[in-house]
């Protein structure tokens, strides 16, 4: 009796979750991720109603086993409702106005020349903070626990979530952030944290002064009221906790800084400006946490990586200005807490192991000959109100060159940061620069959305007529022969 009700039951929540599916997918976008996992969704949503069937019709089994068993039998199946209820909360805030700007696509693709077998979802969040977060091994592992493998047959080796702000999704430059997000797929892919955690030194002096100046704090603190013996009876015993937990921020550590590295191979200075505007906008520029460096070692790191590329040479000088004023501040003094401190110098230490071990492992990263070509043309198009998709490669052949969006959202910086106020005047906004110039960067923050539209069409386009061409050419035309010696016409019937 109370099986069948729990078979109900079931059934009708594998309906209404496949009511929702449906109701999701009209409103879906064509790009790849969210479809891949509603796939999954919907697949092991059909498994469970085909296994909650098989066993409701096992009445055979039902003689043979307690009522408590058989009940048990039907949970195995039934507890992953829940589960993919997990897995649509992954989709909430994707492909609605502003996740589906037009950063996804460019960005997608930019992620598949680095991780092939890999999809992306991007989903707008209420928090303050961009995120990744790569769930295919977790999916994986929770469908094979149940018996259910089939179910990920096809699914991508690495499927991240990467959300990105809200009320932030029309700021187009500040996305630059995404590459640091992308940094830590790389990370994870290339295994990086063995070439570089095997070269952090962590003073072992610093860990044994520190254990002990709190060992004997906590002893200090002690009275013979509380008649409570210490956590840790021992000051060694405390020094093995301090080590554990300098290892562990160390690792985090670690792997935020190099997806800081790759975020300026993969996207150059456009990331440097995108970090200051967004990190020091809340955080406590000394501010470190377990999880993350402080802003002001991100911040030497990066500048360090900027200078290393050779970017900073390229600048206009309003820029140059800017961005030494900002590496002056990475160059300060860390201010933090004792403990991480230990950290923070050990991983200060290794910044440029972690710029190379970067720039070996990412094939053709943005270089700045390249940078200086294109900030040399690309923002006066934009002053102009000129789209900068595509540039003349060639003066003779008058030859087009279609630009990535590396290169755009670069240009759109140089123009924030150095020609806004031109651009407020080709576009009509001269007094709104003077009164409200939030309202002109909106402006340029259109013009680059729109720009970045153009370039996936362009290049989407580009990338059709290439496949058409290829598979034309390798048609045999009629004065082929076949295999047979027979001429063919296939080309022209």
């Amino acid at each position: 009796m109370i099986a069948d009700f729990i078979i109900t039951a079931v059934k009708e929540r594998c309906a209404t979750l496949d009511a929702e599916l449906d109701r999701i997918e009209i409103k879906q976008s064509p790009s790849v991720g969210p479809r891949s996992l509603l796939k999954v969704i919907r697949d092991a949503n059909k498994l469970i109603l085909v296994k909650i069937g098989e066993l409701e019709n096992l009445q055979e089994l039902r003689k043979t086993i307690t009522a408590e068993q058989f009940e048990q039998r039907i949970n195995r199946v039934a507890k992953l409702l829940p589960f993919l209820h997990i897995l649509l909360s992954f989709l909430e805030g994707a492909e609605r106005k502003g996740a589906s700007f037009p950063f996804a696509l460019p960005v997608r693709r930019l992620i598949l020349k680095y991780l092939p077998d890999s999809d992306v979802v991007f989903a707008s969040r209420p928090e303050l903070n961009y995120s990744f977060e790569e769930i295919s091994e977790y999916i994986k592992s929770v469908f094979k626990k149940a018996g259910l493998d089939q179910v990920c047959q096809g699914f991508p080796r690495y499927f991240a979530i990467i959300s990105f702000p809200q009320v932030e999704a029309e700021n187009i430059l500040l996305h630059c952030i995404f590459a640091h997000e992308i940094g830590h797929g790389i990370y994870l892919k290339e295994s990086l944290a063995g070439r570089i955690l095997s070269r952090i030194r962590i003073s072992k002096v610093e860990i044994r002064r520190f254990s002990l100046q709190l060992f004997q704090a906590i002893q200090k603190q002690a009275t013979d009221k509380t008649k409570q013996l210490p956590l840790y009876p021992q000051e060694i015993h405390l020094r093995e906790a301090v080590t554990e937990q300098i290892n562990k921020s160390a690792e985090s550590w670690a792997d935020e800084l190099t997806s800081d590295a790759i975020a300026v191979s993969l996207f150059g200075p456009a990331y440097f400006f995108a970090f200051v505007q967004f990190v020091t906008s809340f955080q406590l520029l000394d501010a470190s946490s377990p999880s993350h460096p402080s802003p002001k070692l991100r911040l030497r790191l990066i500048s360090k990586m900027i200078r290393s590329m050779r970017f900073e040479e390229c600048f206009p000088p309003k820029v140059k200005a800017y961005f030494r004023e900002w590496a002056k501040v990475g160059d300060q003094q860390i201010m933090t807490d004792p403990l991480l401190g230990i950290v923070s110098r050990a991983l200060e230490s290794i910044l440029e192991t972690i710029i190379r071990e970067t720039l070996r492992v990412i094939s053709g990263p943005y270089q700045s000959s390249q940078y200086r070509r294109e900030m040399k043309v690309l923002p006066g198009l934009i002053n102009a109100g000129i789209m900068p998709v595509e540039i003349i490669a060639d003066p003779k052949s008058q030859k087009m060159k279609t630009q990535n969006i590396i290169a755009i959202l670069n240009a759109g910086w140089i123009v924030c940061l150095a020609n806004l106020q031109e651009f407020a005047k080709t576009h009509n906004l001269a007094e709104a620069f003077t009164d409200n110039p939030l309202k002109v960067k909106r402006k340029l923050q259109e013009e680059i959305s729109k720009a970045l539209e153009l370039q996936e069409i362009k290049t989407r386009w580009v990338e059709l007529s290439n496949a058409q061409s290829r598979e034309h050419n390798s048609r045999p035309t009629f004065y082929e022969e076949t295999s047979q010696g027979k001429a063919c016409d296939i080309t022209n019937p």
